[in-house]
């Protein structure tokens, strides 16, 4: 006879907008996990395809908003969320089945775990691809602060901005205790685009964070996807960048710096990509 395996405290939110195309798999991703999930709410924002139809059948609550807007609806997923622990996945994205199991493993080896989060495999049109070796070992050089590093994860106490810059936290990887959204706030309903980097490093101010350096997440990008816009996201960038720089105090040290640091980085490759973008609406522009 089989054991059953009691459900994790967790609640899983997918915010959707007209996500008919890819919402079963993100679904049944979380069906199939090794350790189930105890709640799964579907946040529709304004949607007029076939995304609610869906999700009911394969056993989703659902919320319904008119926002237009990821961090409303990431919002309006949390205040109906009855669980401890809240994940997020993003609708046209999906789990590896132990995805929670790991997870929640890693809280039971450090309790005081407030964020946790992992690694995720990026799907263009082939082969998922993860961090490389040369990426993984620059990451793991530039810690500068207290670290435990396990099996189960990598443990940090408190963050500062080199574990933000080069510890990527995404919305899809990330599990999040109830009471952290209590002290830290929710996601800025008023940021368009990398709303997630403000957030994550708001609330790993005054909370611990651990990293399952495992690609658990798939996910995808879009030509036609929302996050693609280069000129939003450069433009939001700054603004995040200039708010840390202005409020450190209401972000882990030296995260305004090191975000600067790295816009810098990016800043050619942005330019390249709006040159190029430029140069496709008009070829005769030099």
């Amino acid at each position: 006879m089989s054991r059953s395996v009691s459900p994790a405290p967790v609640s899983v939110v997918i915010p959707a907008y007209n996500a008919g195309r890819f919402i079963q798999k993100a679904i049944e991703s979380i069906g199939a996990q090794t350790l189930p999930v105890t709640e799964l709410i579907v946040v529709l924002d304004d949607c007029s395809d076939n995304t609610e139809m869906i999700a009911a059948s394969l056993g989703a609550r659902i919320v319904k908003i008119k926002a237009r807007n990821i961090s409303a609806a990431r919002n309006a997923g949390v205040r109906a969320a009855t669980q401890n622990w809240i994940a997020f996945l993003d609708a046209d994205d999906f789990w590896a089945t132990d995805k929670i199991e790991r997870q929640l493993k890693a809280t039971k080896r450090f309790p005081n775990a407030a964020v946790v989060s992992c690694d995720y495999y990026v799907i263009y049109d082939a082969a998922p691809i993860a961090l490389s070796d040369k990426e993984l070992r620059i990451r793991r050089e530039s810690i500068n602060c207290p670290v435990i590093i396990t099996n189960e994860g990598t443990y940090f106490s408190q963050v500062d901005g080199r574990v933000l810059r080069w510890f990527e936290i995404a919305p899809q990887a990330v599990m999040i205790r109830r009471d952290v959204f209590e002290t830290a706030g929710f996601f800025d309903e008023q940021l368009i685009y990398l709303q997630d980097i403000e957030y994550f490093a708001r609330a790993l101010k005054d909370h611990s964070l651990v990293m399952v350096e495992k690609p658990l997440v798939y996910r995808r990008i879009r030509a036609d996807s929302h996050s693609v816009n280069t000129e939003g996201k450069w433009s939001a960038y700054f603004s995040i960048v200039d708010r840390m720089l202005r409020l450190p105090d209401r972000y882990p040290h030296l995260a305004g710096e090191q975000y600067r640091e790295h816009l810098k980085f990016v800043f050619a490759s942005n330019e390249r990509a709006l040159a190029e973008k430029r140069h496709l609406n008009n070829p005769n522009h030099p």
